[in-house]
């Protein structure tokens, strides 16, 4: 499973990193479902050109819209592991002459976990080997957060989401996320 995860991220950024010129921003956090579950989630920011508006007093209100593709890893000891691929589609609004920025994303992933049910008992050794069951979902959300944008090294973000846990059964999905960006610049 964990060969799946580092598979997945490299070959997000052996994409993204094959271009000439590039200021890339890597996302990296801890990610935490339902408050209880541990968990890792990496990603990028494509696209994003600022556009302006509101001009007053020679400061510009600078708005952006960015892709960004993530995966992440969460698990819940001794119950389950789940890897989520995902796409948010984040919109953030800020002045010219600050780095914070409050943001606002709509999310569609795809959630696989892989679940422990029943168990037979090796008699010899006492050890159980427990029958894991996999469960595919696909989940929307919706994203409340602010951030820092990177000044000279690191910047940080920390976001809110709630959605749904599709499948053949519905299930809330919501939790916190908080993390920092860092640029690879590639000239």
């Amino acid at each position: 499973m964990r060969n799946i995860l580092v598979f997945g991220v490299m070959l997000c950024l052996g994409f993204t990193l094959s271009a000439q010129n590039l200021n890339l921003p890597i996302h990296v956090g801890y990610f935490a479902p339902y408050g209880t579950h541990i968990g890792l989630k990496v990603g990028t920011s494509l696209g994003g050109k600022d556009w302006k508006s509101n001009t007053q007093n020679e400061i510009n209100r600078l708005h952006t819209i960015k892709i960004n593709p993530q995966v992440g890893y969460f698990m819940q000891l001794n119950v389950q592991k789940n890897i989520l691929f995902n796409v948010e589609f984040e919109y953030r609004t800020h002045s010219s002459n600050r780095s914070f920025y409050p943001l606002v994303s709509v999310g569609m992933g795809y959630l696989a976990g892989f679940q422990r049910q029943d168990g037979t008992v090796n008699l010899g050794t006492g050890e159980i080997d427990h029958n894991i069951k996999t469960i595919h979902h696909f989940v929307p959300t919706i994203n409340l957060g602010f951030g820092r944008t990177p000044q000279q090294k690191f910047g940080y973000y920390f976001k809110l989401f709630y959605g749904s846990k599709i499948s053949t059964v519905y299930a809330a999905f919501f939790g916190a996320e908080l993390g920092v960006i860092f640029h690879i610049i590639k000239k």
